[in-house]
């Protein structure tokens, strides 16, 4: 865990934020530690992306001594949403996604990010981890209390009840 660093959560609420959490994914896009587009995107894409999304997602980066290191997403779901190109009703309200850079990894940062978005709200949570992704798979194991939903060739699926 963390211990002896300066560790500084930020929400993000400026487009100086949006841009730093931009950093962060792509790098962890790079790494292959990230689970949804794994296509590198561009000031202008991210720029859009939160101009849609503005009112429906919520997202933190987290710095370690100045630097930063990880970031975690929140998004709420309408009730139905298209999967596999079918529409499909859901239980999850909101899905969560996080990141941090392999420099940084194996310090709790991911778990203490995970904890900031599951605070932020009291509805059931969706996210997808990649199989190849041990740490993305630890997070969402049922200690954490995530349970798994189905896989594919790529990713496992995982719902978290509402926590109050």
């Amino acid at each position: 865990m963390i211990a002896d660093t300066d560790v500084r959560v930020f929400h993000v609420v400026s487009d100086e934020d949006v841009e730093i959490l931009r950093q962060i994914r792509n790098g962890t896009v790079e790494a292959g530690t990230y689970s949804h587009n794994n296509e590198i995107i561009s000031p202008e894409q991210q720029a859009r992306w939160w101009a849609a999304n503005w009112g429906t997602a919520n997202a933190w980066y987290i710095e370690v001594d100045g630097e930063p290191a990880g970031f975690a997403l929140l998004t709420l779901l309408p009730p139905e949403i298209l999967e596999d190109g079918l529409p499909r009703r859901i239980e999850a309200s909101a899905t969560t996604t996080a990141g941090v850079l392999p420099k940084f990894s194996g310090r709790g940062l991911a778990t203490r990010l995970m904890q900031l978005l599951e605070a932020s709200t009291g509805l059931p949570l969706a996210a997808c981890a990649r199989l190849d992704n041990p740490v993305g798979m630890h997070l969402h194991r049922p200690e954490a209390g995530w349970y798994e939903v189905r896989r594919d060739e790529v990713n496992a699926y995982y719902r978290r009840e509402a926590t109050t």
